[in-house]
Parts: C-alpha cells; sequence; structure tokens
C-alpha cells in the first residue's frame, strides 16, 4: 500500500510507517543492524525485540522484567542458529512475514488507543500479540510473564502525558485529531483528496463514498499512469503534485531521479549528477546502505514546489520495497551546475534517519 502524504489537518494518513515516532524508527534501524552483525537475511521478530532495547517505554518495560540487551542476544542466539559471518549482505534484508505482522499488530494497537501514531510500546505490544514469533520465544525462554508484560506497557502509556500519543508531524503541519481507524474521530467527513491533499473546491469534479474523497486530478493521472504501463507492471505511481511554476520543461522529472538516486542503487555514472558534494557524501551514502532499512529502498516524490527558478522544496517517501509504506522526508533541491541536485540539508535528514550522521558542509 502506497502511502498517502498530506499536510493538511484532518487528512487521512495511511500506512504503517507515515505514522512512527522517532523512536519506532530507531527501533528498526537498530533491528537492521542488529540482522546484519548475526549474518541473517531477514529481519525477524528476534531482531525487533532486540530493536525494542534501542530506548523507549517497551525497553523501560523489559528492563523492569529483568532484561538485558546482552541477556536477549544470547537467549536469540540459543534459540536460532546464527551465521558466524561477521556481515550480511550489502543492502537491507526484507522483513519476514512474522515481523510484518508485528508492525501491522503495532498499527492496531495505537488505533485503539485513539493514538495518530506508534510508538516503541505499540511496537512491543504488536509482538506479544503476534506471539508465536522467535520474539516471544526467546521472552518465553526468559522466564517472562507475557501478560504482566502487556499489562505493564498499557499502564505506561496510559500515564503518558495528554497529548503525546495523539499529535503527529506530518510534513509541515499538525494532525492533532486522534485518528481510529483511518478517519478523523467523531465521523467527520473528509474535504481533501485522499491522495493528494487537494480541497473539493479546487477540482471540477470528484468522486467519494461520504467518507474518503479523490479528486479529478488524481483519477485523469492515475488513468494516464495506466494507460503507458505495460504488461508486467502492477503498481502504477502517480507524478508528483507540483506547487508553483515548473522553471523549465522536465524540471520536476529531473527532480524525481534526483532523489531515486540518493535512496537507489549508484548510477552507473555516479552520483555527481544527482547529489550536492557527490564525492564527499559517496562514502555516508554507502555505510547508510549497508546499515540500515534505507539500503536498497526507493525514493518516491510525493509534492514538490519550485520557490524560484534555482531552488525547489521537496516531499518525498523511501519505500523499503515494494508495496510498502514509505518514511517521510522535505528539504530543498537546487540547480547546481546546471543539474537538480539533492541538497547536503535534505541528505543530512535522510541519512540521519539511517543513523549515519553528516558532517557540516566545510
Amino acid at each position: 500500500m502506497s502511502p498517502v502524504w498530506s499536510d493538511r489537518p484532518g487528512a487521512m494518513m495511511v500506512g504503517v510507517f507515515e505514522r512512527f515516532e522517532d523512536g519506532s524508527r530507531r527501533v528498526l534501524v537498530v533491528a537492521q543492524e542488529e540482522a546484519r552483525l548475526g549474518a541473517s537475511g531477514h529481519i525477524g521478530t528476534e531482531h525487533i525485540l532486540l530493536g525494542l532495547m534501542s530506548g523507549g517505554v517497551a525497553a523501560d518495560v523489559l528492563s523492569a522484567a529483568g532484561q538485558t540487551l546482552d541477556s536477549l542476544r544470547q537467549q536469540v542466539a540459543r534459540t536460532v542458529e546464527l551465521r558466524s559471518a561477521p556481515q550480511g549482505p550489502a543492502g537491507s534484508a526484507p522483513f519476514t512475514p512474522r515481523a510484518k505482522k508485528v508492525l501491522e499488530l503495532a498499527l492496531h494497537e495505537a488505533l485503539d488507543r485513539q493514538s495518530a501514531t506508534i510508538g516503541p510500546g505499540d511496537l512491543l505490544l504488536g509482538l506479544l500479540q503476534e506471539g508465536e514469533g522467535v520474539g516471544v520465544q526467546v521472552l518465553r525462554a526468559r522466564g517472562v510473564d507475557l501478560d504482566a508484560l502487556r499489562r505493564d506497557v498499557l499502564s505506561r502509556l496510559a500515564d503518558l502525558p495528554a497529548g503525546s500519543t495523539t499529535t503527529a508531524r506530518f510534513g509541515r503541519r499538525t494532525v492533532g485529531a486522534p485518528v481510529l481507524a483511518g478517519r478523523p474521530v467523531g465521523g467527520r467527513q473528509f474535504e481533501s483528496c485522499i491522495l493528494c491533499g487537494r480541497d473539493s473546491w479546487e477540482v471540477d469534479h470528484y468522486v467519494t463514498d461520504g467518507n474518503v474523497m479523490v479528486c479529478q486530478v488524481c483519477i485523469e493521472d492515475a488513468a494516464a499512469a495506466m494507460d503507458e504501463a505495460g504488461e508486467e507492471t502492477r503498481l502504477v505511481r502517480l507524478p508528483p503534485r507540483v506547487f508553483g511554476k515548473e522553471p523549465t520543461p522536465g524540471a520536476a522529472a529531473s527532480i524525481a531521479r534526483s532523489i531515486a538516486a540518493m535512496v537507489g542503487p549508484e548510477p552507473d555514472e555516479g552520483w555527481d549528477a544527482y547529489l550536492e558534494d557527490a564525492a564527499e557524501v559517496r562514502p555516508f551514502v554507502l555505510q547508510a546502505r549497508q546499515r540500515t532499512p534505507l539500503g536498497g529502498a526507493q525514493g518516491i516524490v510525493r509534492r514538490l514546489r519550485f520557490l524560484s527558478p534555482t531552488t525547489a522544496w521537496v516531499y518525498l517517501a523511501v519505500h523499503l520495497g515494494p508495496g510498502s509504506s514509505g518514511f517521510p522526508f522535505e528539504g530543498p533541491v537546487r540547480l547546481i551546475d546546471g543539474s537538480w541536485k539533492v541538497t547536503r540539508e535534505l541528505q543530512a535528514k535522510m541519512l540521519g534517519a539511517a543513523g549515519v550522521e553528516l558532517p557540516p558542509k566545510p
């Protein structure tokens, strides 16, 4: 399911990763690293469990139950056979079906609490609810009372300050209303397009089932994209919504290619035409590719705004695999030496989410 990205209050936010708090994203970064260090070809529930020790409510609850990162690592090693190779293949290891289920259940746990964001506590609740993965087997082997663990998580989440689990930032605005099953609590109908965020008054026609709306522009763009798609293409992506006047024909497409180059495999011609200070930045991008879920991912531009003939502001999503939801980012791109390039500012945000610190420009 591709993400729906909007910075309008009350708009529907679809998917799992868009709702992740910073702490939850850190859990997945650590889980990826644990899988890599164990030379595992996948990210399983055991790696998510180890990632949960990186901080937040989940780490507090597990620590209170007498668990440490080292003790859990040792039990994982006893529960599953880990190869002795120091490092797995470069790129992003896939999530196992049970690990994906944990992420889905975490979303449901958050929605049950009428929370707009998924925190580490929700991930632990999802792990416990899944109930059969290696992560839960490890906790049982460690003698952890799973029912008591769940009660402790729920109690701590209930004690969080008001609003801390019902407000999330998407784009530049805040979604403050609690979200339940993808719609605002109280049954208010949506007045903006579920795909692009256009208000109903911005278009001549739109379709709706009374709860969500799709505007005429997105319907026409989708029809055109499907007409152009090959027979083997299943996932058809809409073009980004462009604000402001495109300074030259093809500028938006060039920006989309630069974003794709930042996240995807290194182009045959290198990154010089796509990234600011490419030679200096290249080692950090490669480091992120080896350590985090960003390796081998796909960057999709959702919206962009041209601020001047040489500068644009981009809203994008980084997808970890086909059909996955995306991590949202925003930042500037600039026309440098005749090419639209991802600026160091935006590079630093994306690499930072991957646990790699890009030093400031000299």
